[in-house]
């Protein structure tokens, strides 16, 4: 019972000499290399269903654009039918911890139902691909924290452990998809777990450092998004002034 204990309790090694510290950094390790993986494949099946859904030779907004009233409502229609029928399978295929990454983090020590995140994760990135304004790193956000508790069950690491592997798995699925690792990384330890301590650090680099790595192999090294070029004049810079703080207040 006492063993028992110890174990839950037990923090995050900071060297290699403590008992445990060998299999957590080679849990990190392999986190980041399936979360690298794993966001690769679905920004592969996300350029698949933009291409089904809004074929063309230009960009996707190109596509979009030159598309027929009739193939906007048909894609419309679709991504409601898909998302209603989806969520309907999705809420059958597991009962009690929810697929909320933060909250399962907070409330169940990282825990989350394998099944119905990664199904969540897929039919996420089928929607976004057919045009929902989502974001495409929900997707690998919840893989990889899924395959960060399911490496967190096989190396029976502690539930401190686990919540730090299942926030670094999350930030190393969004810094694959985006190709940013240090924002991965503070995602996962700032916004995720909550606590901007220095033995959570090096954890969270090395899960979303490698997961860059990995899909850089797969994903072409270019921006994922284009901004065209605005201009600026002296009324948009005293609106924006003005209404900065106004909004600002609002959104607190």
């Amino acid at each position: 019972m006492l063993h028992s204990s110890a174990s839950e309790s037990a923090g995050i090694p900071a060297t290699l000499t403590q008992p445990g510290a060998l299999k957590f950094w080679a849990a990190v390790m392999v986190t980041g290399f399936g979360a690298g993986a794993s966001a690769a494949a679905l920004m592969l099946l996300l350029r698949v269903v933009q291409h089904w859904a809004w074929p063309g030779p230009g960009t996707l907004l190109e596509s979009a654009s030159a598309a027929s009233p009739g193939r906007h409502f048909a894609v419309l229609l679709a991504a409601g039918l898909l998302t209603g029928a989806g969520q309907m399978i999705l809420v059958r295929l597991a009962s009690g911890n929810g697929i909320d990454i933060t909250e399962a983090i907070w409330f169940s020590a990282g825990r989350l139902p394998a099944l119905r995140t990664v199904g969540s994760a897929l039919l996420s990135i089928v929607i976004v691909g057919m045009g929902a304004s989502l974001g495409r790193e929900g997707a690998p956000k919840q893989v990889g924290a899924v395959i960060a508790n399911a490496l967190s069950d096989t190396a029976k690491l502690s539930n401190e452990q686990r919540r730090l592997l299942v926030a670094c798995g999350a930030g190393a699925g969004l810094a694959a998809a985006y190709g940013v690792p240090l924002g991965g990384a503070l995602f996962a330890i700032e916004v995720l777990r909550g606590i901007l301590a220095l033995r959570l650090v090096l954890p969270a680099l090395l899960t979303s450092l490698i997961a860059t790595l990995v899909s850089w192999t797969v994903l072409p090294d270019a921006p994922t998004y284009f901004i065209p070029s605005f201009q600026s004049s002296a009324s948009v810079i005293c609106w924006a002034m003005l209404a900065g703080p106004v909004m600002s207040a609002l959104c607190d």
